[in-house]
């Protein structure tokens, strides 16, 4: 059993869905995160038919600590995330993601905590 499965199994998942919530509340234009174990995590205000799939932990850490558009952008482009979803939606959330403002501390306490995962 690979260290991933046991972190999820540890309560890892209920751990990343509370970091995923805190950390997107604030997105005017929410979307749904799938995790590798099919796990899906809705964040933000309007939650808008627009799913982002991982395929590992590994790929959600690397995004997750720094969310950017173009980070996002990236990943798809590299294979690692799949995107479903109207084009046009996906755009307008990931865009979103370049508005959200989040204090230089909560970077930190969010950033230990990803690490922690």
């Amino acid at each position: 059993m690979t260290t991933q499965m046991k972190s999820l199994e540890n309560g890892g998942t209920s751990k990343l869905s509370e970091i995923l919530t805190s950390l997107f509340s604030d997105l005017e234009y929410g979307l749904t995160f799938v995790l590798w174990d099919g796990t899906q995590i809705e964040v933000g205000r309007k939650v808008q038919p627009v799913k982002i799939h991982f395929s590992s932990m590994k790929i959600l850490k690397k995004i997750l600590l720094n969310p950017s558009a173009a980070n996002f952008a990236e990943a798809y482009c590299d294979q690692l995330i799949d995107i479903e979803g109207d084009l046009f939606e996906s755009i307008a959330a990931a865009d979103c993601f370049d508005y959200l403002e989040i204090s230089f501390m909560k970077k930190i306490i969010f950033g230990i905590k990803i690490w922690m995962l």
